[in-house]
Protein backbone atom coordinates (compact mmCIF):
# COMPACT_ATOMS: atom_id res chain seq x y z
CA UNK A 1 0.00 0.00 0.00
CA UNK A 2 1.08 3.46 -0.83
CA UNK A 3 -0.07 6.44 0.70
CA UNK A 4 1.09 9.94 -0.83
CA UNK A 5 0.76 12.79 1.72
CA UNK A 6 0.09 16.76 0.38
CA UNK A 7 1.08 19.61 2.73
CA UNK A 8 1.26 23.33 1.84
CA UNK A 9 3.26 25.48 4.42
CA UNK A 10 3.85 29.27 4.24
CA UNK A 11 6.47 30.49 7.17
CA UNK A 12 5.92 28.33 9.79
CA UNK A 13 9.31 26.46 9.67
CA UNK A 14 9.64 24.35 13.55
CA UNK A 15 5.57 23.58 13.21
CA UNK A 16 6.31 21.86 9.91
CA UNK A 17 9.00 20.09 11.11
CA UNK A 18 7.89 18.48 13.83
CA UNK A 19 4.83 17.36 11.57
CA UNK A 20 7.20 15.69 9.31
CA UNK A 21 8.74 14.62 12.54
CA UNK A 22 5.60 13.01 13.51
CA UNK A 23 4.87 11.60 10.42
CA UNK A 24 8.22 9.95 10.20
CA UNK A 25 7.62 7.96 13.60
CA UNK A 26 4.37 6.85 12.49
CA UNK A 27 4.62 2.95 12.94
CA UNK A 28 2.83 1.00 10.36
CA UNK A 29 2.91 -2.67 8.01
CA UNK A 30 6.00 -3.51 6.12
CA UNK A 31 3.77 -3.13 3.21
CA UNK A 32 2.79 0.75 3.44
CA UNK A 33 5.31 3.05 1.85
CA UNK A 34 4.68 6.75 3.00
CA UNK A 35 5.83 9.30 1.00
CA UNK A 36 5.27 13.00 0.91
CA UNK A 37 4.96 16.14 -1.09
CA UNK A 38 5.31 19.52 -0.18
CA UNK A 39 4.66 22.93 -1.31
CA UNK A 40 6.58 25.70 0.39
CA UNK A 41 5.05 28.55 -0.39
CA UNK A 42 8.11 30.80 -0.27
CA UNK A 43 8.75 31.03 3.53
CA UNK A 44 11.08 33.91 4.28
CA UNK A 45 12.08 31.72 7.33
CA UNK A 46 14.19 28.60 5.28
CA UNK A 47 11.24 26.40 6.01
CA UNK A 48 11.82 24.89 2.25
CA UNK A 49 15.80 24.67 3.36
CA UNK A 50 15.17 22.98 6.40
CA UNK A 51 13.39 20.24 5.56
CA UNK A 52 15.30 19.40 2.35
CA UNK A 53 18.50 19.21 4.92
CA UNK A 54 16.44 16.85 7.65
CA UNK A 55 13.78 15.25 5.59
CA UNK A 56 15.69 14.54 2.27
CA UNK A 57 12.95 11.81 1.15
CA UNK A 58 10.12 14.68 1.33
CA UNK A 59 9.74 16.16 -2.37
CA UNK A 60 9.90 19.37 -1.74
CA UNK A 61 8.18 21.99 -3.90
CA UNK A 62 8.72 25.65 -4.19
CA UNK A 63 5.73 28.22 -4.96
CA UNK A 64 5.73 31.80 -5.39
CA UNK A 65 4.30 33.44 -2.45
CA UNK A 66 1.09 34.05 -3.86
CA UNK A 67 0.00 30.51 -4.06
CA UNK A 68 -1.85 30.32 -0.64
CA UNK A 69 -3.18 26.85 0.97
CA UNK A 70 -5.48 26.23 -1.97
CA UNK A 71 -2.95 26.97 -4.44
CA UNK A 72 -0.17 25.09 -2.54
CA UNK A 73 -2.27 22.17 -1.97
CA UNK A 74 -3.61 21.67 -6.14
CA UNK A 75 0.10 22.85 -7.15
CA UNK A 76 1.52 19.82 -4.65
CA UNK A 77 -1.34 17.12 -5.06
CA UNK A 78 -1.12 17.68 -9.39
CA UNK A 79 2.09 16.25 -8.80
CA UNK A 80 1.35 13.45 -6.13
CA UNK A 81 -1.22 12.23 -8.87
CA UNK A 82 1.43 11.52 -11.58
CA UNK A 83 2.84 8.71 -9.13
CA UNK A 84 -0.42 6.34 -8.43
CA UNK A 85 -0.58 6.46 -4.96
CA UNK A 86 -3.73 4.11 -3.25
CA UNK A 87 -4.26 6.66 -1.15
CA UNK A 88 -3.86 10.29 -0.63
CA UNK A 89 -3.72 12.46 2.98
CA UNK A 90 -3.69 15.41 2.90
CA UNK A 91 -2.48 17.64 5.74
CA UNK A 92 -2.10 20.75 7.51
CA UNK A 93 1.26 21.31 8.96
CA UNK A 94 -0.02 22.31 12.48
CA UNK A 95 -1.18 18.62 12.30
CA UNK A 96 0.32 15.94 14.47
CA UNK A 97 -0.29 12.38 13.03
CA UNK A 98 0.44 9.98 16.11
CA UNK A 99 -0.28 6.31 17.13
Amino acid sequence: MRIGVVIAVYNRRGQTLEALEAISRLRKPNDCLIETFLLDDASPDGTADAIEARFPDVRVLRGTGAMYWNGGMRRAFAEELKHDFDYYLWLNDDTLLCE
